[in-house]
């Protein structure tokens, strides 16, 4: 059975069927399709996330300082249910170079939002705050940029998100 969703008057789409099309095809124009999502992507910084980086720079974090603040953040419980890595794992997940990752990690010592010792980081309360923060502010904006969008691209877009994962409902 084919669902067909109203939109608006005189417009229409059916259920996941575009989509559905194009999975089945052997034929997709990942040039064509990687501007498509640039596009998007731009659209999605532009309108949504100029707030999320503003408070990131209030904050006075860096690029290499908010990397590490993500990777500490989604490092599995050690011991006594915290979070901790090894500075060479820390520097791998967050991309940087052991120097570049020393300095970033001393800075966020002296801000206390992460702590080490014996050669393993973690983030203090101060650090797992600023990321709870910055995971809200990210999530009210991207859930204005969508409802900025039509009742049809919303449904476009949840059924091309379902189709990329379908772990995503299941996810906080």
């Amino acid at each position: 059975m084919r669902r067909r969703y109203q939109i608006r008057q005189g417009e229409s789409i059916d259920g996941g069927m575009a989509a559905a099309r194009h999975a089945e095809s052997t034929e997709v124009d990942v040039e064509r399709l990687g501007r498509q999502f640039g596009r998007l992507f731009d659209d999605v910084i532009e309108s949504a996330l100029a707030e999320l980086f503003s408070s990131v720079a209030e904050i006075g974090l860096g690029f290499a300082e908010l990397r590490i603040l993500r990777a500490l953040g989604g490092s599995p419980p050690g011991a006594g249910g915290r979070r901790s890595m090894s500075q060479s794992d820390l520097a791998e997940a967050a991309g940087l170079s052991p120097a570049a990752l020393q300095e970033a990690v001393s800075g966020l010592e002296g801000r206390e939002l992460v702590a080490s010792e014996g050669g393993t980081a973690r983030l203090t309360e101060g650090g797992h705050e600023v990321l709870r923060e910055l995971r809200s502010k990210r999530q009210q904006a991207l859930t204005s940029f969508v409802k900025s969008r039509s009742q049809g691209e919303r449904l476009r877009l949840a059924g091309a998100l379902h189709l990329l994962d379908a772990q995503f409902d299941q996810q906080p």
